[in-house]
């Protein structure tokens, strides 16, 4: 049991990782203050004890360097002395992970298993540099889901008291509302929710829920398409019952006119774009690899139509970085931000559908009869990786005009059924 002086800050700095596991060292002058060092050179404050019950306890007090040797030295004296008078710390910081609301259940879902602790900290703390990948990439739609409709709802009664019952009568609430496939994504997140709480022992429950729930409505996977009657009345996302911003309409359209992920058009930083992509002949967006799904960077070439929309996306978001600016300082609008407009508007009187199907509506329409895209080009222009031994070794052309004839076909025809015009025989593609 090696010890040091914990509270000499030259001393701590000199301590050296072991070459393997980890190693306690004990405070020479505060019993029970102990610094744990880690073969990767990873070292924490602590506090080792035994409760009212005699049982061995240990309680992390911080990391150091982030937590320095006077403020850790303070908080262990703060500690043992609550201690001495019967506390036990280590089993008050374990019990706080548990949920007793279900407000407290859904922020502990979020935290520690959508985003996962290391994203979530990072969040947390204003970290700088980038973001460790979050346990679910789609962490953000489920927080959507869990504000809008599940927290309103359930949020101060017990975790533990939630009954199938409840589960059943708010999907019903959600059909009633018109969203039938929303209230499939709320059960799914509601079952993981629960499923994850019990095995982890965060809600005092021995069956979900959701057990022997049913998914609300029936669907396959990415069948919605938006035909042109559709697209021509969701385009003006207008009406007396509408609420949506116009840099969320500008948005939707976007996603429309280049057939790009969701995602990927609510995060446009101007940095993407060509430098002079405003009066360039032929401008690119160009999405890094850390931005897209597969991890592969992106070249969209952009149409006039895509252009123009980025011109008037351009003078609402006045000085900020991105497009498409959130209220919060120096961050882009969350891709969910489109789903609860489509919610709130009523989906614009045309049938549910989601921002994702504008992207499968544009490539849908793209090897249609009126701009007859190849689906191998399709392919490109969606960023799908091409797994044939081919794409991935030999083929590294990047098909950029074909991509650009392939998009501003798709913005003729998209002209076409906005304005309500019948095509011509043979449609003309825009250049440019």
């Amino acid at each position: 049991m090696p010890t040091k002086n914990l509270k000499n800050a030259r001393t701590v700095a000199a301590i050296k990782p072991p070459k393997r596991g980890q190693v306690d060292y004990w405070d020479r002058n505060l019993k029970g203050f102990v610094l744990r060092v880690s073969a990767g050179g990873k070292m924490a404050w602590g506090v080792i004890y035994r409760n009212t019950e005699g049982r061995r306890r240990r309680l992390t007090l911080g990391a150091y360097p982030s937590m320095k040797v006077a403020d850790a030295h303070r908080k262990a004296i703060d500690e043992l002395g609550r201690i001495s008078k019967g506390a036990d710390p280590a089993a008050e910081k374990k019990a706080e992970r548990k949920a007793g609301t279900f407000n407290e259940l859904a922020d502990l879902y979020l935290e520690i298993y959508a985003k996962g602790e290391k994203y979530a900290r990072w969040e947390r703390d204003g970290a700088e540099g980038p973001a460790p990948e979050p346990n679910k990439r789609s962490w953000k739609n489920d927080r959507v889901i869990i504000d809008y409709d599940l927290k309103p709802a359930w949020g101060p009664r017990k975790a533990k008291a939630i009954t199938r019952e409840d589960v059943n009568r708010i999907l019903s609430q959600i059909v009633e509302r018109g969203s039938p496939i929303q209230a499939n994504r709320t059960l799914g997140i509601v079952r993981k929710m629960y499923s994850w709480a019990i095995g982890t022992s965060r809600v005092a429950m021995n069956v979900n829920p959701c057990h022997e729930v049913k998914k609300p409505a029936k669907e396959r996977a990415g069948d919605r398409v938006l035909d042109a009657s559709e697209i021509k009345t969701f385009w003006p996302m207008a009406g007396d019952d509408v609420t949506i911003t116009d840099p969320l309409r500008i948005a939707l359209r976007l996603i429309l006119a280049t057939a790009q992920r969701p995602g990927e058009v609510t995060g446009l930083p101007w940095a993407e774009l060509d430098g002079d992509w405003r009066t360039a002949e032929k401008p690119f967006w160009t999405i890094p690899g850390e931005r897209t799904k597969n991890r592969l960077s992106h070249r969209v070439p952009l149409s006039p139509l895509a252009v123009s929309l980025l011109k008037q996306a351009k003078k609402l978001s006045k000085a900020s970085e991105y497009a498409f600016p959130s209220p919060r300082p120096g961050k882009s609008i969350l891709g969910t931000s489109l789903s609860h407009a489509l919610i709130r508007s009523g989906h614009f009187k045309v049938k549910h559908f989601s921002p994702h199907d504008l992207r499968r509506s544009a490539s849908t329409h793209m090897t249609g009869p009126h701009c007859k895209v190849s689906r191998f080009i399709l392919e490109r222009v969606l960023n799908h990786a091409d797994q044939s031994v081919t794409g991935r070794h030999y083929d590294l052309y990047e098909y950029d005009d074909e991509k650009r004839h392939a998009l501003n076909s798709w913005a003729a025809r998209l002209a076409q059924v906005i304005e309500g015009k019948e095509p011509d025989s043979k449609v003309v593609p825009i250049h440019g």
